[in-house]
């Protein structure tokens, strides 16, 4: 799809309305009930049927540090081309999932989910299919803190299908990915990375199945940080050079500003948030603390 097609397509769907103007129910006969088996793949015996998967995120309301999970609004869309769905049109059908074919693909990722829009299935005419749904829920990522709070993260979607890698190849790419203009979510900046087409093996079952990652990169927005962490730790650092100015006979005086000064550098330098996760990833026992600004 070209990427006027597609810019025009997301904008629809963002919309909550689909780009055809009319849809007609699909035919019994080209739905697979009763001519041909719809759990047959489509495509030639061993040549893998091709998915693409779309992406369009409506909205990221949270990036969680602490939980490591980010709750968001998105449309997931799957596209393959089948043969035996070739009708005369001239408008698009629309079929159930039970009635056709799909790559039966989910989120690996996901820790609550919730759908907002059912799943709907649309055949043009060349006998393409359309699975469109929409999804609104938490999804999972690994943190990396070392680098807080200029650190970089990276979001994604963990896509699998049901099928092994020889009979099912998910892909994307840059223009099959789109974002809203603006986003819930305060102080980072979003871009699409990249999307990874490969294999996950699922040991219980002893299998592979295909797999797609469509990655985003999270980069933390520091002026925050700066004004509210890194300022005030300079200034504290400054207050404790003035012990070097009190006469070396005035101990007490001289003790006490420099206790001071680390006891506030402790304080303001070590956010709750990062400590609990630097010490649940090591195996340490840590209190449950209040979330901090990490947490946002």
């Amino acid at each position: 799809m070209p990427a006027a097609a597609s810019s025009n397509f997301w904008a629809a769907t963002a919309q909550g309305s689909s780009p055809e103007t009319s849809v007609q129910p699909v035919n019994a006969r080209r739905a697979g009930t009763g001519f041909w088996d719809r759990l047959l793949r489509p495509g030639e015996p061993g040549q893998p049927t091709e998915v693409l998967i779309r992406v369009y995120v409506v909205d990221i309301t949270k990036i969680l540090d602490v939980e490591q999970s980010f709750v968001t609004d998105v449309y997931f869309r799957a596209e393959w081309t089948d043969p035996r769905l070739v009708h005369d049109g001239p408008l698009p059908c629309q079929a159930r999932p039970d009635q056709v074919w799909t790559p039966q693909v989910q989120s690996l990722n996901r820790r609550t989910l919730d759908s907002t829009s059912p799943p709907q299935i649309r055949i043009a005419p060349d006998g393409s299919a359309f699975f469109v749904v929409r999804r609104f829920g938490e999804f999972s990522y690994e943190a990396d803190l070392g680098d807080f709070p200029f650190d970089e993260q990276t979001l994604s979607f963990v896509i699998v299908s049901a099928y092994e890698p020889q009979d099912v190849v998910l892909r994307s790419d840059e223009a099959a990915v789109g974002m809203a203009e603006r986003l819930s979510v305060v102080n980072w900046n979003l871009n699409f990375r990249e999307a990874r087409s490969g294999a996950l093996y699922v040991a219980p079952r002893d299998r592979t199945v295909a797999r797609l990652d469509i990655e985003f990169s999270a980069k933390r927005l520091t002026g925050y940080y700066v004004w509210k962490l890194i300022v005030p730790l300079v200034l504290v650092v400054m207050m404790s050079w003035s012990v070097f100015w009190i006469a070396p006979v005035h101990v007490a005086p001289r003790l006490v500003l420099a206790a001071t000064s680390m006891l506030t550098i402790i304080g303001v330098a070590i956010p709750p948030s990062y400590v609990h996760t630097l010490c649940r990833r090591n195996g340490a026992f840590c209190a449950q603390p209040q979330a901090g600004p990490t947490a946002t």
